[in-house]
């Protein structure tokens, strides 16, 4: 899985994040804020080798839905090999327009792997915009990142941000638990 990874980030640098897979400690930081016995729909953004997936997979019930996009054709196969009960997407920027199209009018968690670090920053806002139009009034965004730098943008598009340290990761990483604006009643 270490070789495979790194095979991908030299063919395509700006869209693989990292050369080695999330470590569980990671993996777990990403999954446990999930309320997951309430979970009717999850995706994921950047499903890469699958550590996150397996783990949506051991914690989704029967009857709930999981998306995994993934943009790399050869990860995706991947994915689509080990998942089949998932559906699967390529292109995060048509986020509402994959769920549309699955008949799934909102989702109730996002977890996301993308390298954010890496996108330009049009593509970054316009995949924001996309999850933060897709999620419940209840649901959560759960995004991963080596630095801090990503904490006032996604204040531009969620109403509530948290950072957690990881620091058995390589290399050390934080992750962002992120809740959507509620909306005010007068």
């Amino acid at each position: 899985m270490h070789f495979q990874l790194l095979g991908r980030f030299l063919t395509s640098p700006r869209s693989i994040g990292s050369i080695v897979p999330s470590s569980k400690f990671l993996v777990h930081a990403l999954v446990d804020p999930i309320p997951w016995d309430k979970i009717k729909t999850v995706v994921e953004l950047g499903g890469g080798t699958g550590a996150v997936t397996r783990e949506i997979a051991n914690r989704l019930a029967p009857d709930a839905k999981a998306i995994i996009f993934e943009n790399d054709s050869i990860l995706s196969e991947q994915l689509k090999e080990k998942f089949p009960h998932f559906y699967h997407a390529e292109d995060a920027q048509q986020m509402r327009y994959t769920l549309q199209k699955n008949d799934i009018p909102q989702v109730d968690a996002i977890i996301s792997c993308l390298p954010f670090a890496n996108f330009p920053s049009f593509l970054t806002t316009r995949i924001l915009q996309e999850a933060s139009h897709s999620l419940a009034p209840d649901g959560l965004f759960v995004q991963f990142q080596y630095s801090l730098q990503m904490r006032k943008r996604l204040l531009s598009h969620f109403g509530q941000v948290n950072v957690r340290f990881v620091p058995i990761n390589i290399p050390p990483s934080f992750v962002y638990i992120c809740r959507p604006y509620r909306e005010q009643t007068v």
